[in-house]
């Protein structure tokens, strides 16, 4: 264990890492929707156009407010953290990562298949760029509210659980989807017509 001394605070614990051995727990899900989104948005046209038009699927086509981008990029890690607070978390946490990995890939899927050779350039700027923001803060969210929920069917609570890096992983992500925000609400709009 490695530990950090800053001065005037003592030494402090490097952040425990050992929720990564869930990843692929939370991973998995997330690939099989995925995969599902994927066959949806190809082969079922008026599926993918419905659940697009619905909103379930992200919203990167249309341009969008900061307060609706900062709605797009918390939604699914909120929800994460709701389900946090509870033994259901320890099933309905990979159900969620299911539908994020399903409402991804299927809006990318249609994207490609409405607009062919320019679809590729669309689907990057309005979901590829999003995704790398706003991705890692929700894995990071889903594996954390695993733990969380997992510690809570276990122990009937969250003793045990280290503060150190849930502190962390809350900063990481409120950059992350803040990041993802401001691209969606400011730097996109603009990125459209020049690739589309």
């Amino acid at each position: 264990m490695f530990h950090f001394s800053f001065p005037g605070t003592g030494m402090l614990r490097a952040p425990d890492f050992r929720s990564v051995s869930f990843l692929p727990l939370i991973a998995f899900p997330f690939l099989i929707g995925a995969l599902s989104g994927c066959v949806v948005g190809s082969f079922s046209v008026s599926a993918a156009e419905s659940g697009v038009s619905s909103g379930l699927f992200s919203a990167g086509l249309t341009p969008v407010s900061v307060p609706g981008a900062l709605w797009h990029s918390f939604r699914f890690v909120l929800a994460a953290a709701f389900l946090a607070t509870g033994i259901l978390g320890v099933v309905l946490v990979p159900l969620l990562c299911a539908l994020r990995g399903f409402s991804f890939s299927c809006s990318v899927a249609f994207v490609m298949q409405a607009r062919s050779l320019s679809g590729f350039l669309i689907a990057f700027a309005s979901f590829g760029i999003p995704a790398l923001l706003s991705l890692p803060p929700f894995f990071l969210a889903a594996t954390d509210a695993f733990l969380c929920s997992r510690a809570f069917l276990r122990r009937g609570g969250f003793s045990g659980l280290q503060r150190t890096p849930f502190i962390s992983h809350l900063i990481l992500i409120a950059v992350l989807c803040t990041a993802n925000a401001l691209y969606i609400s400011l730097l996109l709009p603009k990125l459209l017509p020049a690739v589309s």
